[in-house]
């Protein structure tokens, strides 16, 4: 029943990343533009493009999970340009995350992502 759901769409991919990416750079732009001429106009400009930032983290998130197109190389080179917008460095987050996953719910393993402490009671 979930079947359809369960693999990456290609063309949904490419919609929500123009979708997204496209206002961002615009909203971005009007800003830094305008700024010097009609600097009130633009600070309403602001709330919008940290939504889409957002947004753009989220579906950078989706990348890291390989669930943004069915290429693994084109998810991650599409999460490489992401984390240049949103100043997370993709392949670092993705290793992070894929940790945060394998240790999702075993509380003696908690610290374990990033590396802040040896997890208890470990004997390895």
């Amino acid at each position: 029943m979930v079947a359809p759901y369960a693999r990456a769409n290609p063309r949904q991919a490419v919609a929500k990343l123009l979708n997204t990416g496209l206002p961002f750079l615009l909203l971005m732009a009007m800003p830094i533009y305008g700024a010097r001429s009609h600097p009130c106009l633009t600070l309403p400009l602001v709330l919008p493009a940290v939504f889409l930032l957002v947004r753009l983290f989220i579906i950078q998130h989706y990348r890291g999970h390989g669930s943004f197109f069915p290429s693994r190389r084109a998810n991650d080179l599409l999460g490489r340009a992401s984390g240049l917008v949103t100043l997370t460095s993709y392949a670092f987050w993705r290793k992070i995350h894929a940790l945060h996953h394998a240790s999702s719910g075993n509380l003696d393993r908690r610290g374990d992502e990033i590396g802040a402490r040896p997890p208890p009671n470990d004997h390895r």
